[in-house]
């Protein structure tokens, strides 16, 4: 999927960027979501700032207000970010819904494009606001497992499961808005001979 990247724009604070020492936290937006990213983006720094992170920005737009933006929050709070620059023409021709845009399908490039060098990462949705600690998140063990997600409320489950007429998909139905991802493991299952 690397194909689909552009460009990308490094924004670096002081701090290095350590691939598997920071925390590496992922978005997958187009030009509607770029600001609550920002807000997303500066929540997590603002309730973690005894964390370095590394974010990575996976869109089809961005604009040198958007850069500059980015640039303050992280010379604000000494972390990096990664705005990895999309076209999105062949994704346009993917199936959506009132539910998800051809953006949906960002975090799946992000996750292959990332993969080669991170071992774990945090896939947060625009509209997701941090109001505390992640630290607890980051002790999981991954080891075994694809991912870490959350369960969706009951009424969401059930809606969800009506919806997509998959009776099976009730409480198993969870916020792909909020997953932590084990990066070798899916990559492994996605290209098993390569690895």
């Amino acid at each position: 999927m690397r194909h689909f990247i552009k460009q990308s724009f490094n924004i670096t604070g002081e701090k290095l960027l350590k691939k598997n020492k920071n925390f590496n936290i992922a978005y997958g937006v187009d030009k509607n979501f770029l600001l609550g990213a920002t807000i997303s983006i500066n929540s997590v720094l603002i309730n973690n700032i005894d964390i370095d992170f590394n974010f990575h920005l996976f869109t089809d737009y961005i604009d040198e207000e958007y850069i500059q933006r980015f640039q303050k929050i992280i010379t604000k709070y000494n972390s990096n970010i990664i705005i990895y620059l999309l076209d999105a023409e062949e994704l346009k021709q993917l199936s959506t819904s009132d539910f998800w845009s051809y953006a949906t399908y960002f975090r799946l490039i992000a996750f292959e494009y990332l993969s080669t060098n991170i071992n774990s990462i945090l896939y947060l949705d625009a509209d997701v606001i941090c109001k505390g600690s992640l630290k607890e998140l980051f002790q999981l063990n991954l080891a075994n497992s694809f991912a870490a997600v959350v369960l969706d409320v009951d009424n969401m489950q059930q809606s969800s499961a009506a919806r997509l007429k998959l009776t099976d998909l009730n409480g198993k139905y969870f916020n792909a808005g909020v997953v932590y991802v084990n990066l070798k493991k899916w990559i492994k299952m996605i290209y098993p001979k390569n690895h």
